[in-house]
């Protein structure tokens, strides 16, 4: 993976005469120096990437690269990039599907705006609900950066509404990495530390794969999820070498095996993008389960995201409600002791709460009746908690 020296927040500078990409969209002053925004539906765009490699508000599902992933599963691009001066200084990117008449949308970690400008906030998320209408999509979801709390009370008053459709991750754990804190494997859970040693010394080892690994990456994959009574996602393994693909080809994604005897017993994708590596994918067969191959794929992973500079290490998902008990201070209770989530706990990781998603509806009627049906489930939901 690649290493991303410019200091995080700094913006994407036009170099070599780089120059913003698509069309006028509108611009905007901003201390006395005006912004423009650019519109794009090209599936690739460097310079975004590299501005939200820059930034700690920039997620891989921001990028082109996550579009180009996506694009497979019918899912377009519409990228509204900020520029000011020969630098961008924010923007978003929006994926649309088509359904029949309707048209979906999913903002996903955006708008990305490091700046504090309360004037160019409000245009940005202008700016979304102008694309919204432009491209007649039918109703947007949308989740801020986990970063970012001011973008997500400016779409509140301007009509936004609490998402109640779709499932969204809006807790997380990460492990902090890099001064002036200790080595990651001095903060672990002693059990971590030793289960981690002993499959070492019983014979597992961890190896990066390739992609003669992924028809046994996705194998691995499809077990586990028959285990938790899920789908695999990716679907297939066409799919997942796609994913694979595109984030290796950029320097940015990694695949580790664990083998005992060269048998491989379970895998682990992750992405390095900017100083977040997200434990993106995994998967094992049950097999060697006294050797330890997950927590040892982890420890090997968090290790090597400390090595390549990365402040922090994400594995992807927690539960909301456990990570408001611990952020409260309250102590843990068995239900979180008996959950996967006590054991990544394990790793030095801490919660994370992320912004609750939410649900823009462009027609006024359908928008007013969304926001009633909302406000029922959300009542529905408060007494059932």
């Amino acid at each position: 993976m690649s290493e991303i020296d410019p200091a995080p927040g700094a913006p994407a500078e036009a170099a070599g005469g780089l120059k913003p990409a698509g069309t006028l969209l509108d611009t905007k002053t901003s201390g006395q120096r005006p912004v423009s925004a650019w519109v794009s539906e090209s599936l690739s765009d460097d310079s975004w990437d590299a501005f939200l490699q820059n930034t700690p508000l920039g997620h891989f599902q921001q990028s082109s690269v996550w579009a180009s992933v996506k694009a497979d599963e019918g899912w377009a691009p519409v990228r509204v990039v900020l520029w000011q001066s020969d630098a961008i200084v924010g923007g978003f990117q929006i994926l649309v599907r088509s359904r029949g008449w309707f048209r979906e949308g999913f903002l996903n970690k955006g708008p990305v705006y490091p700046g504090d400008d309360p004037e160019i906030m409000q245009w940005v998320v202008g700016l979304v609900q102008r694309s919204a209408r432009t491209h007649r999509i039918t109703l947007l979801l949308i989740q801020v950066p986990d970063l970012d709390r001011t973008l997500a009370s400016i779409q509140h008053s301007r009509g936004f509404a609490p998402n109640v459709l779709a499932q969204i991750v809006t807790a997380t754990l990460c492990v902090p990495l890099g001064p002036p804190l200790p080595p990651a494997e001095s903060r672990m859970r002693r059990s971590i530390q030793l289960d981690a040693r002993q499959s070492a010394k019983r014979g597992l080892t961890v190896r990066e794969g390739n992609a003669e690994d992924i028809p046994c990456f996705f194998r691995l994959m499809g077990i586990t999820c028959r285990r938790q009574n899920s789908q695999p996602n990716p679907a297939s393994e066409q799919a997942t070498l796609k994913l694979w693909q595109s984030f290796h080809q950029k320097g940015l994604g990694r695949l580790t095996i664990a083998e005992f005897d060269g048998k491989a017993t379970a895998g682990l994708f992750a992405v390095q993008f900017g100083r977040r590596v997200t434990a993106w994918k995994k998967g094992w067969d049950e097999e060697n389960r006294d050797k330890h191959p997950n927590t040892l794929l982890s420890f090997e992973s968090i290790k090597w995201a400390e090595a390549h500079q990365a402040t922090l290490y994400d594995f992807g998902a927690f539960d909301r409600t456990f990570a408001r008990q611990l952020l409260a201070g309250e102590p843990v209770d068995q239900r979180l002791r008996s959950s996967r989530y006590f054991y990544l706990m394990g790793f030095a990781a801490e919660p994370q709460l992320q912004a609750l998603a939410q649900v823009w509806i462009g027609n006024p009627l359908a928008r007013a009746a969304y926001r009633a049906y909302a406000a029922v489930r959300g009542a529905a939901n408060k007494s059932e908690a």
